[in-house]
């Protein structure tokens, strides 16, 4: 095989990786621009991201903590019958409360507690 032959061999083989990159490239940009390609992946993960932020925040904190201590004034002020309701109640929002970064106020995991 000559020098000639060879530099063809080699010409040819970088040809055809320029054109599946070509071609991959486009392909990539085609899946984007139709936002399949980003919207798929990454979407759960940005929304997942997005709700723990909010779930985490001070103001869903403390909008909680206002809600559950409405339901204990009620509580307080409930006949028997109503305030097996309300407990039901305050002890599924206090319980549904997942985020470690953020405690809820004393009064409300120790009425929380006391409901048991």
């Amino acid at each position: 095989m000559s020098v000639k032959e060879e530099a063809s061999e080699v010409g040819k083989v970088v040809i055809w990786g320029l054109i599946i990159v070509a071609v991959l490239t486009v392909f990539g940009f085609a899946l984007n621009y139709g936002g399949y390609l980003n919207f798929k992946f990454f979407a759960p993960k940005i929304e997942a991201v997005r709700h723990n932020t909010y779930e985490c925040g001070q103001s869903h904190v403390d909008g909680l903590a206002r809600e559950v201590r409405q339901y204990m004034d009620q509580y307080r002020s409930a006949d028997p019958g109503s305030r097996a309701v309300l407990a039901d109640r305050i002890k599924q929002e206090v319980d549904g409360y997942t985020c470690n970064d953020v405690a809820l106020p004393a009064d409300v995991t120790n009425f929380r507690q006391s409901l048991n």
